[in-house]
């Protein structure tokens, strides 16, 4: 479905195209997409990035976040402060989880600590996302049948795409291990629930000033 409306906007600019993606609380209906148990894996949307940091190094496992390949993709670490950033072109508000391996810990280890980029023009200052409803507890440490859980959270207001995580800009998550795990937490794949209506600015120039600006709204996947 597409909405059209054009109007005219003069500008003392030097841009002839601009792309904004806005979240509408609206999201496309769940697809079907196999997990490492027999169910198919709950979302809408594959893992647009994926990557693991630790000891200061930073790993690609978009693919392995995508794939059915059993524990694949470390969530929970056994060593504090390992990462795991989740980045989408569009905002989201719910992680699934297909996990291979739930984490075990000895004493006070095996937390986890969920976190977003906030900021427009201040790229990656981190704040604590608020989780409305896990499945399973977030630090992943009890099972659950089928092992598929899910973590939930608030869209943040001040959440935009401009961040960068290896030098990559999405809307981001942070999934820090702040409490090592005697046993790792092991994904067989991820996925989200994505909000993917993007507007879409074109704008022609005449010189210094910009006429018919025509704004177009998409609905994907509708």
């Amino acid at each position: 479905m597409q909405l059209s409306h054009t109007h005219q906007r003069f500008f003392s600019v030097a841009v002839s195209v601009i792309a904004v993606s806005l979240s509408f609380g609206q999201t496309m209906p769940a697809l079907a997409f196999g997990g490492g148990s027999s169910t198919p894996l709950a979302g809408n949307a594959a893992i647009d990035y994926a990557y693991r940091y630790s000891g200061g190094v930073y790993t690609d496992v978009t693919a392995a976040a995508n794939s059915t390949t059993a524990n694949d993709v470390t969530v929970g670490s056994t060593a504090a402060n390992d990462v795991l950033y989740i980045g989408m072109k569009s905002p989201f508000d719910t992680l699934y989880l297909d996990v291979g391996t739930w984490g075990a810990s000895n004493g006070l280890g095996g937390i986890l600590k969920y976190e977003y980029v906030s900021g427009f023009f201040i790229a990656n200052t981190y704040k604590t996302l608020t989780v409305t409803s896990p499945s399973n507890d977030t630090n992943l440490k009890t099972a659950v049948s089928g092992g598929q859980t899910s973590v939930s959270f608030t869209r943040p207001q001040d959440w935009y795409a401009a961040g960068k995580v290896n030098g990559t800009t999405a809307y981001w998550i942070k999934i820090t291990t702040t409490g090592a795990y005697s046993t790792a937490v092991k994904a067989n794949q991820l996925r989200t629930r994505a909000y993917n209506v993007r507007l879409t600015f074109k704008k022609e120039l005449f010189d210094t000033y910009i006429d018919d600006a025509t704004i177009t709204a998409t609905l994907n996947n509708c």
